[in-house]
């Protein structure tokens, strides 16, 4: 499994427009961080070819850098699944996109589904 480098600041900013206290925030990191070592899950850095072809992404289809971002580690890693709880994620021309570079979309709340596809 891997996530994007930027993904626990991404879960810090939505814990904190959630109205979460900061020392909360800071202990959620933390227990994701543990998680992230726990079970090999692997960061990757948002090096320049990411950059470029997050912007590609951002023009093309029209979504903010950071879930360009992610969107372009899942397609540069050839992951074979993306999974978010973002509507930017499964927009359908995002989506469609995705899944012509080999990478199926799904919501979060269809995560039991993709465990039985793969």
């Amino acid at each position: 499994m891997i996530i994007s480098a930027i993904l626990p600041s991404e879960c810090a900013r939505g814990l904190k427009k959630a109205g979460w206290e900061s020392k909360e925030i800071y202990e959620t990191l933390d227990m994701l961080d543990r998680i992230i070592n726990l079970c090999g899950i692997e960061l990757i850095p948002v090096d320049r070819l990411v950059v470029r072809s997050a912007q590609a992404l951002v023009v093309e289809q029209n979504i903010y850098s950071a879930d360009a971002i992610h969107a372009a580690t899942a397609i540069l890693t050839g992951s074979n699944f993306f999974v978010s709880s973002d509507a930017h994620h499964t927009k359908k021309s995002l989506k469609e996109y995705m899944e012509n570079k080999g990478v199926k979309v799904s919501k979060l709340s269809e995560i039991e589904r993709i465990e039985e596809e793969f």
